[in-house]
């Protein structure tokens, strides 16, 4: 399973922290400002996945630099084309003169179609150093261990990277009439070689073909957990997701607008709760999620997320409050 933690309140921007069972790092999705982001959370990260670099999404950063830079090892950072110079440019607006030697603090993907760029930078200098480029397969942009992220590029005016991560499946054992021993790992590799004419020593009277013993042997799928922030709710957007997201355990998606404001919504490349809701239940995934919600609606976060949740249950909204637009024909500009 993956534990999925705001650690934004509802008045501030968006940033997900991201722990694994039985793994030994936690991942952060976006990083605006977030008063329960604490020390300790920065110093576990192995990676952060960044959907762009809206002040929302990117200005809680410097709380990474001020408790990462000391950490005696590198930290991926993962974003779209240009997200090397941002980390760049946050590094340089600090002074670094009493340290002596380049550290790499930040080993920075850069995402752009279906090619990958990949440099190291840190301290005195925060030169980017250009380590690597290459194609993605299979939409993976990074792994560790027993778990993967792939990404897929929305359309928000810019590209939006939307992010999935995903366990690796597992192969269990039933019941079965032996006693326990090493041969049910023996068993298991043999199943993930394919070999079932591996010899299996149960115990002193008993050895089998592995093949005799796959049918007690059955595949738990990995958790799967979606993430998506600012897209504009298009069919374009809408395909990708579908099918980016389907059968997940559980979908963080936003739902910055009402549908009393959805034509607003459309001008500004954003989705709607209730539309952000119908993506989610048509890739049929278990959980819906709904977070960053424009600031207007404070008074009423609840009625907003009633009105997504409605439509991912399929059924009527049970608002507090009737629904009334709070953006008119002529608001310019966003309240990110």
């Amino acid at each position: 399973m993956i534990q999925a933690e705001n650690k934004s309140h509802i008045s501030e921007d968006i940033c997900f922290l991201a722990s694994p069972d039985n793994h030994p790092w936690s991942y952060l999705f976006d990083c605006g400002k977030a008063r329960w982001l604490g020390a300790g959370d920065c110093k576990s990260l192995r990676a952060v996945f960044i959907t762009h670099t809206h002040i929302d999404h990117f200005c809680n950063f410097d709380t990474l630099l001020r408790h990462q830079v000391g950490l005696r090892r590198t930290v991926t950072v993962v974003g779209p084309k240009g997200i090397a110079s941002n980390v760049q440019g946050k590094g340089r607006s600090y002074t670094w003169n009493l340290i002596r030697r380049h550290r790499p603090v930040y080993e920075v993907r850069e995402i752009e179609g279906m090619r990958m760029k990949v440099y190291e930078l840190g301290p005195p200098d925060w030169d980017l150093r250009a380590v690597a480029e290459m194609n993605i397969e299979e939409g993976v942009v990074f792994r560790e261990k027993n778990i993967s992220v792939r990404c897929a590029a929305l359309d928000h005016k810019i590209d939006s990277l939307a992010y999935v991560m995903e366990e690796d499946s597992s192969i269990n054992i039933g019941e079965f009439p032996y006693r326990p021993g090493p041969w049910i790992k023996d068993l298991k590799d043999a199943h993930t070689q394919g070999d079932g004419e591996r010899p299996i020593t149960i115990d002193s009277q008993t050895t089998l073909k592995a093949s005799e013993l796959f049918n007690y042997l059955y595949e738990k799928k990995g958790w799967k957990l979606g993430y998506a922030m600012d897209h504009k709710a298009s069919s374009h957007n809408h395909g990708i997701l579908r099918e980016f997201f389907r059968a997940a355990d559980e979908v963080i998606i936003e739902g910055f607008f009402r549908d009393s404001d959805r034509d607003y919504a459309l001008r500004h490349h954003h989705s709607t709760a209730a539309e952000s809701a119908k993506v989610a239940r048509e890739a049929g995934a278990k959980k819906l999620t709904l977070v960053h919600h424009s600031r207007r609606y404070l008074g009423e976060i609840d009625d907003v997320r009633e009105e997504g949740h409605a439509v991912f249950e399929d059924r009527l909204p049970r608002f507090k409050h009737k629904p009334v637009a709070r953006y008119g024909a002529d608001d310019e500009g966003e309240d990110v």
